[in-house]
């Protein structure tokens, strides 16, 4: 049997605790890109795009583990266990207490792997992530554990850590996007409009509950270009200057397309069959054109069209 590995110095672990980060927790369609754009241009900023609820799973795993008493290597072959069993629990008042958790061999590692995958050396000033699409963030039967084992895990993890909630004021835009055709649950905009109202309201909620670790914004306060209220405290928020530069960065955003309606460009290198190079510009979507609302209109016209019809 290999020899285990030592532990690491507290003084590794109570270094790294004390790292600066912030984190963006947003709905889909609201202009969360331009917000880390802002934030990424703040020096010394690094904050990384979505986990795919990564940050969810290291909470229960670490809940399950240390409720079962595993906190070393040693008790590794019973951790699935103790996690399917965590897992299918609600999880929403925690398995046990943060408290409990704070200093033990298993947080330190997992503050490791999260520095090694999302700020590793040489490392940022302040470092974080967002979190977006998650069913975590929609679904309100489980949106409660977004506060209590996701952003109370990453506080234990990095008590210094800041929360930014971002919605839309413009609600009705952000559910009318087609990217919500593709939930079973969501597929009339009005059913969307209730549900963001809500998963809104228990943000902004939070947000005024615990207003030394959490913000919230919108895209229509950072850009607007009459009243930089939101703006300014924002970067009061984080502590950080508001200078010129960053001014004209959020208020110069980009027009949100709907996302069946993105293009992209991207130039690909080829050889042709005389074995000369050729660059070729393609074009490319985030779903097949004939996918979207307005390709499926188009093969509606065009079947009527066959059969003398109208629509």
């Amino acid at each position: 049997m290999g020899k285990r590995r030592s532990r690491q110095p507290e003084v590794t672990c109570a270094t790294l605790k004390r790292l600066e980060c912030v984190f963006v927790i947003a709905l889909g369609r609201t202009g969360s890109t331009h917000l880390l754009r802002v934030l990424n241009s703040i020096p010394g900023y690094r904050i990384s795009g979505e986990t795919d609820n990564a940050w969810m799973h290291m909470g229960w795993f670490a809940r399950a583990r240390l409720s079962a008493g595993i906190d070393s290597e040693a008790g590794f072959r019973n951790v699935a266990t103790t996690f399917r069993a965590a897992r299918g629990r609600n999880l929403t008042t925690g398995v046990v207490q943060a408290s409990s958790i704070e200093n033990s061999d298993l947080l330190c590692d997992i503050r490791q792997m999260m520095l090694l995958i999302h700020n590793p050396a040489p490392r940022a000033r302040v470092f974080g992530f967002k979190e977006i699409y998650s069913p975590f963030v929609r679904d309100l039967n489980v949106l409660g554990e977004v506060f209590s084992q996701g952003v109370d895990f990453i506080r234990a993890l990095f008590p210094n850590a800041k929360f930014i909630f971002h919605w839309r004021k413009n609600l009705t835009r952000s559910a009318q996007s087609d990217f919500w055709d593709r939930e079973e649950y969501m597929r009339h905009p009005q059913e969307r409009l209730q549900h963001f109202e809500r998963v809104v309201r228990s943000y902004s909620n939070y947000t005024r509950t615990h207003p030394d670790h959490s913000f919230a914004s919108t895209l229509e306060g950072l850009t607007n270009r009459t009243d930089d209220t939101q703006l300014r405290r924002l970067f009061e928020f984080l502590n950080e200057p508001l200078t010129s530069k960053l001014r004209r960065i959020a208020r110069s955003h980009l027009t949100l397309h709907d996302w069946a309606e993105e293009r992209h460009t991207r130039r690909i290198r080829r050889v042709d069959e005389k074995g000369n190079l050729v660059v070729e510009t393609k074009e490319y979507a985030f779903t097949r054109f004939d996918e979207t609302p307005a390709a499926r209109r188009l093969s509606l016209l065009e079947t009527s069209r066959r059969r003398g019809g109208t629509i």
